[in-house]
C-alpha cells in the first residue's frame, strides 16, 4: 500500500500490472455494462463508505490501488468472497490515489463521506430479477387465467365467501375498505422512491431479517434469526393454536387478543415463520414480508425452483383456510388482524398464477405460489398513492 504521508508509490505499478490480463484487455464499455447489472446502491444511496446495518464501517476488505472504479467492480464481481466494493479518490497531494476495497462482510448501507462510493453486489440468483424489475416488466403478459370482472351494477358489492373473483373486485375498487391499511400508512412514496420500493421487494433485498424483532429475550435482537420453517398465515388466534398444537400442547392457555409476545412464544419452537414487528410494522412492511414468503427467502424457509425463471417458490401454510374467509368479517371500525389476513389472501390471489389452488388449500396443506410477474407489476397501479 502507498505511504499516504509521503505520497510514495513504490510497488503500485507492479500491483496494477499484476491484475489478471483479461481485465486489462476488456473495454471500459464492456466492464461498465457488466458492473451496472451486478451491483446496486445500499440503503441511503451509494455516496459514502460501506457499513454494516448497525453503522459499523472499516469492514474486513481486500485493498487494491490505482484502479478505475470499473476495474474495482469487475474484481469484486469475480471474487466469491466480495460482497460490495468501496471506491475512493484520496487527495493526499496534487496526484491523489484511487483506492479500491473489496468488502468481505455484509454491507447494508453507506455512511456519507465525500469522495467515496459504495455499491453492493447483487447475489447471483437475484441479478436477473433486478434487471427484469427495472426493464422488462412493462412488456410482460400474465400467464394466469384472466379473472372475470365483477359487475357491480348487477351483483352489487361482493359478499359472502371469499374467492378469486371477489378478491379481484376488492383490489380493483380504490374506495374499498381493504385499502385503509395503506391509505393510513403513507409508506409507498412517489416517483423514484415508489419504483425503488417495488424493485427492492421483488429482489428479496431485505428478506434475511429478524421478523420477530423487539420481542423479549435474545430472539428479539436485530441480528438474531430465531425462526425457521414454512411461513404461517391466518387469524392471530388460529396461528397461536396451530403453533401450540405443533408443539404437542392440546389445551393451550387461552388466547389473549393483541398479545404480541404470546404468538412469538408459541411459534418460536414450532418451526414456523411468522411476522411480529408491531413497533415498526406498516402495510408496506407486511407486503415486503409477504413477497419474501412467496419467493421462499425467509430465514430457514423451505423453497424450490418454480417454473418462472430465477424465482423460487416458498412453502406456505395456513392456520386459517382462505376459503373460510367471509367478506362480512371485514368490520367498521376495522379489526386490524382480520383486515391484514384478508389483504394477504387477496394479494396471494392477485400475485399467484395458481390462484384458484389457493382457495382449495386446507389447513395443514402446503401452498406454493407461482409468482405472476405481470400481476406484480400491476400491483403498483392498484395500490393507493403516497
Amino acid at each position: 500500500e502507498p505511504n499516504l504521508a509521503t505520497g510514495s508509490s513504490v510497488g503500485l505499478l507492479h500491483r496494477a500490472q499484476s491484475l489478471p490480463h483479461r481485465i486489462a484487455q476488456m473495454s471500459a464499455a464492456a466492464i461498465g455494462s457488466r458492473a451496472l447489472q451486478a451491483f446496486e446502491d445500499p440503503r441511503g444511496g451509494s455516496r459514502g463508505v460501506c457499513a454494516s446495518a448497525s453503522g459499523r464501517h472499516h469492514l474486513a476488505a481486500d485493498v487494491r490501488w490505482l484502479l478505475s472504479e470499473l476495474e474495482c467492480a469487475t474484481l469484486c464481481l469475480q471474487a466469491d468472497s466480495c460482497t460490495a466494493y468501496e471506491y475512493a479518490h484520496i487527495q493526499t497531494d496534487h496526484r491523489g490515489y484511487n483506492r479500491c476495497e473489496l468488502q468481505r462482510e455484509p454491507t447494508a448501507r453507506a455512511l456519507r463521506v465525500s469522495g467515496f462510493v459504495c455499491r453492493v453486489k447483487i447475489p447471483r440468483g437475484d441479478r436477473a430479477v433486478s434487471t427484469l424489475s427495472k426493464t422488462s416488466l412493462k412488456n410482460l403478459v400474465s400467464r394466469a387465467t384472466p379473472v372475470e370482472p365483477w359487475d357491480y351494477l348487477t351483483l352489487g358489492p361482493p359478499r359472502g365467501q371469499l374467492d378469486v373473483r371477489k378478491c379481484d373486485a376488492l383490489l380493483r375498487n380504490p374506495e374499498d375498505h381493504l385499502w385503509h391499511l395503506f391509505r393510513h400508512a403513507h409508506c409507498l412514496g412517489t416517483g423514484s422512491d415508489r419504483r425503488r420500493f417495488f424493485e427492492d421487494i421483488l429482489s428479496g433485498h431485505d428478506c434475511d431479517a429478524n421478523w420477530i424483532s423487539h420481542s423479549a429475550g435474545a430472539s428479539g435482537r436485530q441480528d438474531a434469526r430465531p425462526l425457521t420453517g414454512p411461513a404461517l398465515l391466518g387469524y392471530d388466534s388460529h396461528i397461536y393454536k396451530k403453533c401450540m398444537a405443533e408443539r404437542g400442547v392440546r389445551e393451550p392457555p387461552p388466547w389473549r387478543n393483541a398479545d404480541f409476545q404470546q404468538i412469538v412464544d408459541a411459534c418460536l419452537l414450532a418451526q414456523f415463520n411468522v411476522i411480529r414487528v408491531f413497533d415498526w410494522w406498516n402495510a408496506c412492511r407486511n407486503l415486503e414480508w409477504q413477497m419474501c414468503v412467496i419467493l421462499g427467502k425467509l430465514p430457514g424457509q423451505p423453497a424450490f425452483n418454480g417454473t418462472v425463471k430465477n424465482f423460487q417458490r416458498g412453502e406456505i401454510r395456513f392456520a386459517t383456510a382462505p376459503s373460510n374467509l367471509v367478506i362480512e368479517q371485514l368490520r367498521h371500525p376495522p379489526e386490524i388482524a382480520v383486515d391484514i389476513f384478508f389483504l394477504e389472501t387477496c394479494f396471494f390471489s392477485h400475485l399467484c398464477i395458481n390462484r384458484q389452488e389457493l382457495f382449495h388449500t386446507k389447513v395443514d396443506e402446503p401452498f406454493y405460489c407461482e409468482l405472476d410477474i405481470a400481476a406484480y407489476k400491476e400491483l403498483d397501479r392498484l395500490l393507493p398513492p403516497g
